[in-house]
């Protein structure tokens, strides 16, 4: 491998990068130093290997400007300042740095690494990992089977496409699967969360959160610790942990399956069945009653038909059960 230092600029060149052996003694690796009296460093890579480029200096990165010559994998850091970090379509690693970053992703499967600064994080194509970093982030996970981190602040995370880990982390994070078989975790803090299209598994952590599982097929939803919001569609598996929670069911069709309410405390915990965005609909008739097949079992029913069943011992009577309309409970969860 080349380098030479012209002035404030550091320009790379080697074709034959990665089948070169490190001296003896020494890592696999360069580094480029910013000259005595220059105010920027720029960064010129010209090769068709894979090019790692980290900022080593005193909190200040070197990374002011950098040019890709070449289709190439490579890993990048922007500034402190704001910056905005496009891929290609190779596998790559991605730093933001103190600053406010816009990074995106390439077809391949990339770590993104927001770091400090508000960041808007897209992984694209493939099977990516994004952190978000210390403040409130953005992160759309794309197409694929990504891992998607919060890590601090209030951050707001899409799965999208594909089999998703999304995690939360501190601070009040909104989170939602999208299509595919997802499991979403709040983590700490009063997280909302979202499970989308596909088989999800939702867990709100501790913080009073709000779990929504209305979609196409079965959810598993589990508040944990504090005081959560729970809406559970058709044949969804929900518990509420520790903590006075709220439970939501809303009226299904005639031959779906009704939820499982795994654990209810009719000390502390609420049910709430939502019916109608009209004050002029007829309230529903709502009835509790023994399973015919199953005497540990009792049905809650809205207007004879079966929405959600629970343990007997645990079970409300049903002057405890609570009425609200949909376009209320929408302002609580979001249409």
């Amino acid at each position: 491998m080349g380098m030479m230092v012209l002035g404030s600029v550091v320009l790379v060149s080697d074709d034959g990068l990665t089948d070169r052996e490190p001296p003896e003694g020494k890592d696999d690796e360069e580094e480029a130093t910013r000259p005595d009296g220059a105010d920027a460093l720029s960064v010129i890579v010209n090769k068709d290997g894979t090019d790692a480029i980290e900022p080593s200096t005193d909190g200040t990165s070197i990374l002011d400007q950098f040019i890709r010559t070449e289709p190439a994998a490579y890993a990048n850091e922007g500034s402190a300042d704001a910056n905005v970090i496009d891929g290609n379509d190779a596998d790559r690693m991605m730093n933001g740095f103190a600053g406010h970053h816009m990074i995106d992703g390439t077809d391949g499967e990339d770590q993104i690494r927001g770091k400090g600064g508000d960041d808007t994080l897209n992984g694209g194509d493939g099977d990516d990992t994004l952190y978000g970093g210390d403040e409130n982030d953005v992160l759309h996970g794309g197409t694929g089977a990504d891992d998607l981190y919060g890590n601090d602040g209030a951050d707001i995370i899409f799965g999208e496409q594909g089999a998703d880990s999304v995690n939360g982390g501190l601070g009040n994070d909104t989170l939602d699967g999208g299509s595919g078989n997802d499991a979403l975790h709040g983590r700490h803090d009063d997280d909302r969360i979202t499970g989308g299209e596909g088989e999800d598994t939702l867990f709100g952590g501790w913080g009073d959160d709000t779990l929504d599982g209305r979609d196409d097929q079965r959810d598993y939803l589990n508040g944990g610790d504090g005081d959560d919001h729970i809406r559970a569609g058709a044949d969804d598996i929900a518990s509420g942990g520790e903590g006075a929670d709220s439970f939501y069911f809303s009226q299904i069709e005639t031959g779906q399956d009704a939820a499982q309410l795994m654990d209810f405390d009719p000390a502390e915990d609420m049910l709430v069945v939502l019916y109608g965005d009209d004050a002029a609909d007829v309230d529903p008739d709502i009835q509790i009653e023994p399973d015919e097949k199953d005497a540990s079992q009792v049905n809650l029913t809205v207007n004879g038909v079966v929405v959600a069943r629970m343990n007997s011992d645990d079970a409300p009577s049903v002057t405890q059960v609570v009425l609200m309309s949909e376009a209320s409970a929408n302002s609580l969860f979001g249409t």
